[in-house]
């Protein structure tokens, strides 16, 4: 969990999501989500978004050779599906949740090929913690 008081952290992850809008009004994605590509200034109370060089236009497909931090993956990345604005806000919300728990999202699978056999499990569990059949076809599937 993050030792700064609650007030710091939200104000440097709107940071975070006002640079993410900027990128996004420029027609790309970021994709990179990871806490190292992340940077903050305590003192001035500022934080930065690195590696800008790894943006992408929207619509362009992800390459095999890619290497994403597998925590902050969106689904839609793992099952290499048409990636948005959400795939960005996704990955945000896992660094976020990173921050104040201290563990990653889903630390227990540690790759994104092991992410991938996750998802297409017989039973994937919801946010709201219904569990759905995916091989339903009423009810919407990851991959």
């Amino acid at each position: 969990m993050s030792d700064a008081p609650l007030g710091t952290v939200v104000a440097h992850f709107n940071q975070l999501l006002e640079g993410l809008a900027f990128i996004h009004d420029l027609g790309n994605l970021y994709l990179h989500t990871t806490r190292q590509f992340i940077l903050s200034d305590i003192v001035e109370g500022k934080t930065k978004i690195m590696n800008w060089w790894q943006t992408r236009k929207k619509g362009e497909p992800l390459t095999e050779h890619e290497n994403f931090v597998p925590y902050y993956l969106a689904p839609e990345m793992i099952c290499n599906e048409k990636l948005s604005e959400l795939t960005d806000l996704y990955s945000m919300a896992a660094l976020m949740y990173h921050v104040w728990s201290g563990k990653p999202l889903h630390s227990e699978i540690p790759t994104r090929a092991a992410m991938l056999e996750w998802i297409k499990k017989d039973e994937v569990v919801d946010p709201k913690g219904i569990i759905k059949n995916p091989n339903d076809e009423s009810e919407a599937k990851f991959c």
